[in-house]
């Protein structure tokens, strides 16, 4: 709840305060993109994954797990998810995710 509340403040006063949205995108996504693009970065070059843009594919891979929750949240349009929800949900984003960039001549599991 305090996580959404930060985030519906810094959104309501991103027009009036843009330096306070850049902050708020450089210490939380923006960190959190560059680990997981880091992380898949590593997964191309060992031929795990085939992943052409690390980044793009970090911003997709986050937008997949969060963006059904966190956005049913911030719209008061539904309670917190259980737990079960949540790993469902993670589950089919990894398994996608995975059997989208695996590379040619690979099974989708990894």
């Amino acid at each position: 709840p305090e996580a959404l509340d930060v985030f519906r403040v810094v959104l309501a006063e991103n027009a009036t305060f843009p330096e306070l949205g850049k902050a708020f995108w450089k210490a939380g996504p923006e960190v959190m993109k560059d680990y997981l693009a880091g992380y898949l970065s590593e997964l191309d070059r060992r031929g795990i994954l085939s992943i052409p843009d690390a980044n793009l594919a970090a911003f997709q891979f986050m937008g997949m797990i969060k963006w059904p929750y966190h956005n049913r949240l911030l719209f008061s349009a539904g309670g917190q998810p259980t737990k079960e929800e949540l790993d469902a949900a993670l589950d089919q984003a990894v398994s996608i995710f995975v059997g989208g960039l695996k590379p040619r001549g690979l099974s989708a599991r990894v």
